[in-house]
């Protein structure tokens, strides 16, 4: 798990990233769903640069 992390160490990713990278994987999913989805990135990206 740690090389995953030391990837994002330089910049947090920008939110448009982010939006595109749940557009991209959730083609599929409900409106709903991808709200959660993005909170939860969000949390990630938050907990990863308390590190």
């Amino acid at each position: 798990e740690e090389n995953v992390v030391s990837k994002t160490n330089q910049e947090p990713p920008q939110d448009s990233d982010i939006h595109q990278l749940i557009d991209e994987c959730c083609v599929e999913v409900p409106e709903e769903q991808k709200q959660k989805m993005e909170d939860t990135m969000f949390d990630l990206v938050k907990i990863c640069h308390h590190k």
